[in-house]
């Protein structure tokens, strides 16, 4: 008798026991948060990344994480030579590359199309003319020469760059880059990776390209800060963000300054020279990393009055702020929406 007592209640304990389980399974959700978040970061695509994890997190996931960081660092480099733009620029004619790298290309060359080559990859030839590094500023000259830049703006014309499915032909004597929109694409795959593994909440941050998914524990969405221009001690304002993309491009981080001037990296096809105009920076916000990365470069090369204008046209749903050189912004029509304080 003893025995049958024994059996029926350890049974039952093994009932209470998978019930236990079934129920905590059943409790798990979109709002799955751990107490401590999970941290993945390091230097990928020429800046520093984090990824703040608020979901349950494992080593296969984080894996994902470093293996998609170099898939996209060693296919979009100007810098690696087994890269796909490597390639491109070595090679020059019927170029196969990746899947990845002709949609990159092709979302690039759209910008080309609707600024009527104001943005164009292939004004690389005369980026890398160009050292924005203050290392050099005590060296007698460090601006490249007129001629120079005037032999590499004759290269310049996006519309020598052509894309057939996983085909890519330049002209001759031209180079191109992606960077003004490869970050945003980047984080977007990131994004998408982390979706898929049942992660809802994170924050991803390639070196200023902010995607928020989710919200962190305990709170309805994330408080993002942009950075005062040349005081990286203080922000000029705070957002308040929930699955969206924010990408900030200025003039703060990587320059020149020489004989009382700032020299910035991002340049005029038109002369070759950094844009001369009242920008400091350009902050986006909207759905797609990839979208708000290609908008910040193209906002800053428009100018506000243009810039504005092309927003509201080309991509309703994204908002834009830009910050001018005498510290004063200039919204678009929604962006004060998201303005924290």
């Amino acid at each position: 008798m003893k025995k049958i007592i024994l059996k029926r209640t350890l049974y039952i304990i093994l009932i209470l026991i998978m019930v236990l389980f079934i129920y905590k399974g059943l409790k798990k959700d979109s709002n799955n948060y751990t107490n401590s978040p999970y941290k993945f970061s390091g230097f990928y695509f020429d800046t520093y990344i984090e990824i703040t994890i608020y979901d349950n997190c494992n080593d296969n996931i984080v894996q994902g994480l470093e293996d998609i960081c170099k898939k996209y660092d060693n296919l979009f480099s100007p810098s690696i030579e087994s890269s796909d733009i490597f390639k491109i620029n070595s090679e020059k004619k019927d170029v196969t590359i990746s899947e990845d790298t002709a949609y990159l290309l092709s979302q690039a060359l759209i910008f080309s199309d609707k600024t009527n080559g104001i943005i164009d990859p292939s004004i690389n030839s005369v980026y890398v003319l160009w050292t924005f590094s203050n290392e050099l500023a005590h060296k007698n000259n460090p601006l490249p020469s007129n001629e120079d830049i005037n032999n590499a703006l004759a290269t310049v014309d996006y519309r020598n760059i052509k894309v057939d499915k996983n085909t890519v032909s330049i002209g001759e004597n031209q180079t191109i880059n992606l960077g003004f929109i490869a970050k945003g694409y980047i984080t977007d795959q990131i994004k998408e990776y982390l979706l898929s593994q049942g992660i809802n909440n994170a924050l991803i941050n390639l070196g200023g390209n902010v995607d928020c998914i989710g919200s962190p524990a305990e709170k309805d969405s994330y408080i993002i800060g942009i950075e005062k221009p040349f005081d990286s001690s203080e922000y000029y304002c705070t957002l308040i963000i929930k699955d969206k993309s924010v990408v900030t491009s200025g003039i703060y981080e990587r320059f020149l300054y020489y004989n009382g001037k700032y020299y910035h990296h991002i340049l005029d096809k038109n002369n070759g020279y950094p844009i001369d105009n009242n920008i400091y920076s350009v902050t986006v916000i909207g759905d797609s990393s990839t979208i708000c990365d290609g908008l910040s470069t193209t906002l800053f090369a428009l100018g506000t009055d243009e810039g504005l204008k092309f927003l509201k046209n080309n991509y309703p749903g994204y908002e834009c702020m830009y910050i001018l050189d005498d510290y004063s912004p200039v919204y678009s029509s929604g962006f004060e929406d998201y303005l924290y304080n």
